[in-house]
């Protein structure tokens, strides 16, 4: 028979997943940062990029959002291993930049 797993475990799982994310935003925020500086150059004091750079910051945060979130789904079917976290920031990060070159790209830089 499977152990029915309480709310507050999840709850208390999602806290620590989520707060051991938040560490490497950090470092996310700056490669990301760096990542779109050298890519834009000179270009990036522009008016217009500025509205893409401030909206393509937002959906870069909200795709580092899913991370955490994906981590927790797999701790809770059982999947308790440091490899997820490893694996997880490098790819979203290079998914991220990946869009972020893509947006850049559109404006010619």
């Amino acid at each position: 028979m499977k152990r029915k797993i309480k709310s507050n475990e999840i709850a208390n799982l999602a806290k620590y997943v989520f707060l051991s994310w938040e560490k490497l935003r950090i470092p996310y925020v700056a490669i990301m940062g760096i990542f779109c500086v050298l890519l834009a150059g000179k270009d990036i004091l522009k008016l217009d990029l500025l509205i893409p750079v401030v909206v393509g910051g937002i959906f870069a945060n909200l795709c580092f959002l899913a991370a955490p979130i994906v981590e927790v789904y797999l701790r809770w079917i059982g999947i308790q291993t440091i490899w997820v976290k490893i694996i997880l920031f490098p790819l979203g990060t290079l998914f991220t930049m990946i869009l972020a070159f893509a947006v850049l790209n559109d404006f010619n830089l």
